[in-house]
């Protein structure tokens, strides 16, 4: 679509649009007055404003002897033409009819005779119109806009890029750093100074060991035990654990037609004999309690007996119907 200012200059442009652009854009008058196809309301509204301007576009029209009155000042308050609400035209005088109408026919105002564009001057019609100086294309802002916007992306991609080429840079340091080594000295690369080592605490030092297993909270000191039938009796000796039962249902271990004993030592190895006996004892271990001394545990239950070593975890069961060693 043409700038307003090229379509109040074109004669090909319709009496609506000359009047719209007359009443949105002032500083087109001049351009609206000097057009050939502004129609007689039109101009004579222009000619009625009294502007040096407009009054100077009427003369290049060339008809401004018509329609320029005599002191265009006097009639400057003079309102513009109204759109007509039947036609869809712009309202002309129309001069009164000389004869009168045969009766019940109907009447039409007559058209407003207005000069063929062949009768104003080629020179109007042929040369375009030239924009009016004062009026600022919106084109030509949006090109500016547009420019700015294409400047500063430019910009943009440069910081980019000078960003990427810096992190490529540093790259190498970041992975490496600085400490690659002292300076050489008699042929040989001085390494990195070993950082001194942290003094640790021997208990922090030294981890637990994951097989231990401590006698439970409410463990009874016991060295000597028996169980509450009478049937299994223990002893705890400083460096060993061991545990006689008199009478029992399993298969004995060879050479065995007696009391079975079950030992655990120190170090958490554990071995059956035939050698022990189950005298009677003062102090029993009752179901449901555990007795401890030194490294080792027992446990009574109505199922047996169960003893370990604390500190290795390992131990045995022991019970009427059968024996089982970790």
């Amino acid at each position: 679509m043409t700038d307003p200012a090229s379509r109040a200059a074109d004669p090909a442009t319709s009496h609506e649009e000359l009047y719209e652009l007359a009443s949105d854009h002032p500083e087109l008058r001049p351009l609206i007055a000097e057009n050939p196809n502004t129609y007689p309301d039109l101009v004579d509204w222009l000619a009625s404003l009294g502007d040096p301007e407009i009054d100077a576009g009427l003369r290049r029209r060339g008809d401004a002897t018509q329609a320029m009155p005599a002191s265009g000042a006097a009639n400057a308050t003079q309102a513009m033409p109204q759109l007509h609400a039947d036609t869809g035209t712009f309202e002309h005088q129309v001069p009164p009819q000389e004869e009168t109408p045969e009766e019940g026919a109907a009447y039409y105002p007559a058209a407003p005779a207005y000069p063929a564009a062949a009768a104003y001057p080629p020179q109007a019609q042929q040369q375009p119109a030239q924009p009016w100086p004062g009026y600022a294309e919106p084109e030509r802002a949006s090109r500016s806009r547009s420019g700015a916007g294409c400047c500063l992306l430019i910009v943009m991609g440069i910081l980019l890029v000078g960003a990427v080429v810096a992190a490529l840079f540093l790259l190498p340091f970041q992975l490496f750093g600085d400490d690659e080594g002292e300076p050489q000295q008699d042929g040989v690369e001085q390494g990195p100074q070993d950082a001194p080592e942290q003094e640790q605490d021997p208990e922090e030092a030294a981890p637990e060991e994951e097989d231990a297993r401590p006698a439970p909270e409410g463990a009874v000191e016991m060295d000597t035990f028996s169980a509450p039938s009478e049937n299994i009796g223990c002893e705890i000796s400083g460096d060993s654990l061991s545990c006689t039962i008199q009478e029992y249902e399993f298969d004995a271990p060879e050479d065995c037609d007696g009391p079975v004993t079950l030992t655990i030592n120190a170090e958490g190895e554990t071995q059956t004999s035939c050698d022990g006996s189950v005298s009677s004892q003062t102090s029993h271990l009752d179901y449901g309690e555990t007795a401890a001394s030194g490294d080792f545990a027992c446990s009574s239950s109505q199922a047996g007996f169960e003893c370990w070593n604390t500190q290795t975890g390992n131990g045995f069961f022991m019970a009427r119907e059968s024996y089982e060693l970790d």
